[in-house]
């Protein structure tokens, strides 16, 4: 039996950086975009924000 995936809140209880602080970086790489989707997930051991910026 596989493991269970941890839920988002567990992850963002272990990420280093917010949410909201992660968000900002993003949308300064993107002018005028807006975020329309975002994910915590950890990939190869590490957590990492994902956004979907239109």
């Amino acid at each position: 039996m596989l493991a269970a995936e941890e839920t988002e809140a567990q992850l963002q209880a272990q990420a280093k950086i917010t949410k909201a602080d992660a968000e900002k970086t993003a949308l300064a790489k993107v002018p005028n975009g807006t975020i329309s989707a975002s994910e915590l997930e950890k990939e190869h051991g590490k957590l990492i924000w994902s956004f979907d910026i239109a």
